[in-house]
Order: structure tokens, then C-alpha cells, then sequence
């Protein structure tokens, strides 16, 4: 039998608040998305997601990272999943470097001890709290990136229960 999967998207019909976490450098515009606040480096914070208890999960982010220049969006959309390898680059005239972004996590298992943040690599691990950031940086003066979607699966390995005799 397959293991079962969590699933969170932020979405406006979905919660009041599309981004709920900690914003650095950017700021949600008049779209909902998440658009750098015209400096080299931003991030967005999840909120702490509870996966209801300990649990053997492998986590996979779905992006579309987006970018603007002059108020315009550019004419491509990028969706990036991280079941693959990061960092991950963006070229935008002819510069292969202009947007990259870095996803780190960190993870409790009682939401008062933490480990620090993390380069995120795709696999299982155990836990029952974590947070997941994403790290936009430019090389491009002339773009901003922008996130317009974020989506966190969770591929469940095992219910860890303790349980006597």
C-alpha cells in the first residue's frame, strides 16, 4: 500500500493570509505575490508547519519563480521543484546568474528545540515541525524576482508510533 502524502499550498481561497510567515526585503503587491523589495537579497519564512506528529517524511517544494523589471513581468514563468538538486539560476538577457534561488529548512520535534537552518536536500527525515525558507538573490539590478506560488508536499514514509507490548 502507498504511504500516504500532506499537501499545503498557499492560495488566497485557502487562507486569509497567502503568505503567513516571516517576510526579509520583500513585500506581498497588489497580485498577492512576493516581490523583492529592489535589494540583491530577500526571503520568505514559513510559518511553522505542525505535521500532527513525529513522522518519516520526505518534503518537496513546488516554486514558480517569476521575475519583473520596470513593473512588467517578463515574459516567462519558471516553476522549479526541488526534488531535484539546488541552487537553481534564472538567465534573463543573456546573464545566467540574473535570479538564483537557495531553499534551507529547519526542523523540531516538540516546536521548542530547533535545529539551525539547512541547505534543504530532498530525502526522508523525522520529524514533526518545520520551516521551510526560500532565498532569492539578483545579480541584475534591473529585475526583481517574484514568488507567486509556493506548495510543500509531504511523502509520508511511516507513522512512527511507541507503543508498550
Amino acid at each position: 500500500m502507498p504511504a500516504p502524502n500532506l499537501y499545503i499550498q498557499y492560495t488566497q481561497d485557502e487562507k486569509e493570509e497567502k503568505w503567513p510567515g516571516t517576510l526579509t526585503n520583500m513585500t506581498v503587491n497588489e497580485s498577492g505575490n512576493l516581490i523583492s523589495d529592489e535589494v540583491n537579497t530577500c526571503s520568505y519564512t514559513s510559518e511553522v508547519i505542525n505535521l500532527g506528529q513525529i513522522l518519516t517524511a520526505r518534503l518537496s517544494i513546488d516554486t514558480t519563480i517569476d521575475a519583473e523589471r520596470d513593473l512588467t513581468l517578463l515574459e516567462f514563468v519558471t516553476q522549479y521543484s526541488t526534488i531535484v538538486a539546488l541552487p537553481l539560476t534564472m538567465t534573463i538577457g543573456g546573464n545566467p546568474n540574473a535570479i538564483s534561488a537557495t531553499y534551507s529548512i529547519r526542523t523540531s520535534n516538540d516546536n521548542t528545540t530547533w535545529t539551525p537552518f539547512v541547505s534543504y536536500f530532498p530525502g526522508f527525515k523525522k520529524y514533526q515541525y518545520i520551516q521551510i525558507k526560500i532565498t532569492c538573490n539578483r545579480s541584475d539590478a534591473t529585475v526583481l524576482p517574484e514568488i507567486t506560488l509556493m506548495q510543500f508536499q509531504f511523502d509520508l514514509l511511516a507513522i512512527n508510533q511507541s507503543k508498550n507490548g
